[in-house]
């Protein structure tokens, strides 16, 4: 079971320094949990800007 945080997922999408090391757990979709507040909390981000 992989879950990742906000942090995690923004830098996996905008690329920064520690996104290969989230890009593992993300990709591995059939262990991925996403938690529904970050999934709010990205959408509220990625909206803003």
């Amino acid at each position: 079971m992989n879950v990742v945080d906000t942090s995690g997922w923004l830098e996996y999408f905008e690329g920064g320094s520690a996104a290969k090391k989230f890009s593992v757990p993300i990709k591995a979709i059939k262990k991925l949990i996403v938690p529904t507040i970050c999934i709010y909390e990205i959408s509220k981000i990625i909206l803003r800007e």
